[in-house]
């Protein structure tokens, strides 16, 4: 795995976590909306997001080449065990006009406590 796909893993590892850095970096950004239990997002709001953000290892890449990225690294396996999971929110039949959301499956507070007792 590249510096770039491991950057993404950890990003959405940290939404996934909740860091709250994070959070509020993505609750004032214009193309996302961020609701209790879900992220809600576009692909192309994400690449713009992040193409500003420019995380540690992450390399600026045009958007076709983002999609395949993002298509490439297993990102719910990462997240999953976090109490997370990324779905299709609102399928438009394309990935470029369709919602995804990453949605927490647990509270706040047991995410919190599971994170702990498996030692992350």
């Amino acid at each position: 795995m590249d510096s770039t796909q491991q950057s993404l893993l950890d990003f959405f590892r940290r939404i996934a976590l909740r860091d709250t850095v994070q959070i509020e970096s993505i609750r004032k950004h214009v193309g996302f909306t961020l609701k209790d239990n879900q992220w809600l997002f576009r692909l192309s709001a994400l690449h713009h997001y992040l193409q500003q953000l420019s995380p540690p290892g992450y390399v600026v890449i045009d958007y076709p080449s983002f999609r395949k990225l993002l298509y490439g690294i297993p990102i719910n396996e990462n997240i999953r065990p976090l109490g997370a999971e990324i779905i299709i929110a609102d399928n438009q039949g394309r990935v470029d006009y369709s919602t995804y959301a990453l949605v927490w499956k647990v509270p706040y507070r047991c995410c919190t406590e599971n994170l702990r007792w498996r030692g992350i």
